[in-house]
């Protein structure tokens, strides 16, 4: 054979040829290379949604200040210490409180924010000792925070508070009119119709209406009944006098 011709067939067989080998080196070459691990495909970007916890509320914290409160005090006894204020009281067999005042310690047999008719009790008062006499108290303002779940209006909230205060101004005659022995179903029904639309307002739902509304329930509980003497009364109310300044501590 010519080396022409043999020339020729070899340019023929790599014409044939080339397309045999680009698939085969493809396939077993470049497929085994990637399959080795260096994969080079570019994946979809992963996008992550904001999913709220489960658990998870808006809580609101709100400040109320609650204003100083001024009481016209019948007073036994002033004495160095709470053990020997406590020793009167158990001595006496009395309803009393004991009230702080000037580094010394009171002996309060009751305590009114009106005093219109805080005489009668003092009257009372002066038949256990003879001395006794009126004098004023004072619980400083205190501010507390509130937590709720809810929004409130705190303004509303101090208004009712102070509402309240002012419905337990008419304790003293309540007080006043059980001494004497006269009728106090008007009255009675007076402060309940005052306590019980404060009940309703929508301001309870929060850390400190718990606690207030069990306050004016117990105030409304005192009300209802009709005490036939005034030592009953005056036990439950100074009960709820020891809650309300228990408050702002």
């Amino acid at each position: 054979m010519k080396k022409s011709t043999r020339s020729l067939i070899i340019v023929i067989i790599l014409i044939f040829s080339a397309p045999l080998i680009g698939y085969f080196g493809t396939k077993y070459i470049l497929l085994s290379i990637n399959s080795s691990g260096n994969d080079t495909r570019v994946e979809e970007p992963v996008i992550e949604e904001d999913i709220p916890k489960e658990n998870e509320s808006n809580e609101y914290t709100y400040q109320l200040t609650l204003d100083e409160l001024v009481l016209s005090m019948v007073q036994l006894a002033s004495l160095g210490s709470k053990e020997k204020a406590d020793s009167f009281i158990h001595s006496e067999n009395i309803s009393a409180f004991v009230f702080k005042k000037d580094d010394l310690y009171k002996v309060v047999y009751s305590a009114y924010f009106g005093n219109d008719k805080i005489g009668s009790v003092l009257d009372d008062a002066k038949e256990i000792v003879g001395d006794a006499f009126i004098t004023s108290g004072v619980i400083p303002e205190k501010t507390i925070g509130i937590k709720s779940d809810k929004e409130i209006e705190i303004d509303l909230l101090g208004d009712t508070v102070n509402e309240f205060y002012s419905v337990l101004g008419l304790f003293d005659d309540l007080a006043s009119k059980i001494i004497n022995e006269e009728s106090t179903k008007s009255l009675r029904n007076t402060i309940n119709d005052r306590l019980i639309q404060l009940l309703d307002r929508e301001v309870w739902e929060n850390s400190f209406g718990d606690e207030f509304v069990s306050i004016i329930q117990e105030a409304l509980a005192i009300t209802q009944k009709n005490h036939s003497t005034f030592s009953n009364f005056n036990k439950e109310y100074i009960n709820l006098l020891q809650r309300i300044f228990n408050v702002y501590e």
